[in-house]
């Protein structure tokens, strides 16, 4: 099935106690949460937060079929992200910091925990589609824009992939 299919894959993240570990299926409701105060941190107008908040599904369903993973520091979720495997590729389907741990390191730690994810799971590539303010992110963790997909809000939004080296 994948890395961590069934058990946590957690550990020590520096000195401050954070951990990656896998997502619970009861967790869906603290991850929205920082999903929408993340997307609200780039000032998005409040029509289409309304809208994107309605979209969001973090579901106990979402959270069993697709790979999930959280940054938890002090017992507290601060960021998360889940891949949707696919074939030699996977969906970094979300990815998203707590606004007040935006640019503090968490975003590069949950990235690279994915991509070994994804390599352990024999993935070619990472296939992102990106809010345009990460893009820079992205492209800083080495991902390269190869096209655009309709994202909402009567926009297209970036598409981004990572080859991914056999480990």
């Amino acid at each position: 099935m994948g890395p961590g299919w069934f058990e946590p894959m957690g550990g020590a993240l520096g000195s401050g106690g954070m951990e990656i570990v896998r997502a619970g299926i009861h967790d869906g409701e603290a991850l929205k949460r920082i999903c929408v105060a993340a997307k609200a941190h780039w000032g998005y107008p409040a029509e289409w937060m309304a809208r994107w908040e309605a979209m969001v599904r973090v579901t106990p369903e979402y959270l069993t079929r697709n790979w999930a993973y959280m940054a938890v520091d002090d017992g507290a979720a601060i960021g998360w992200y889940a891949l949707a495997p696919g074939f030699q590729k996977c969906l970094l389907d979300h990815l998203w910091v707590a606004p007040p741990r935006i640019g503090s390191g968490v975003g590069r730690l949950l990235f690279n925990h994915a991509v070994a994810q994804a390599q352990e799971a024999d993935a070619l590539y990472l296939e992102i589609e990106s809010d345009p303010n990460a893009l820079g992110f992205y492209e800083r963790m080495g991902a390269r824009q190869v096209g655009e997909v309709e994202g909402g809000m009567e926009r297209n939004i970036p598409l981004l992939r990572l080859d991914l080296p056999p480990i």
